[in-house]
């Protein structure tokens, strides 16, 4: 049986791997391609619709990545910019009168 096989392995992060274990950070999908196949023409329309399949579903495993990273990214921000404020509660540039 001849099929299409892509394989990922991510190189997350130790907070992203943590986080987002739900999605995992390597995978390998398998497309297989209708056998037998009686003409040159059926084989490469049906190998075109493999490698279209494979684009799709990689394309769905990464963008959860891409949107999770930057999810964390954001958290990771705000927690930052919030540990950076000094908590007195007066900001810079505000010359109004209190």
């Amino acid at each position: 049986m001849t099929v299409v096989t892509v394989h990922y392995s991510l190189a997350l992060s130790p907070h992203t791997a943590h986080r987002r274990s739900s999605h995992p950070s390597s995978a390998t999908h398998t497309f297989a391609l209708t056998d037998p196949v009686s003409t040159p023409s059926a084989y490469y329309a049906d190998l075109s619709r493999a490698v279209k399949s494979a684009i799709v579903v990689l394309g769905e495993d990464l963008t959860a990545w891409r949107d999770a990273v930057a999810n964390d990214e954001k958290e990771r921000e705000s927690s930052t910019a919030g540990a950076d404020s000094d908590g007195d509660g007066d900001e810079q540039g505000d010359d109004t009168p209190h």
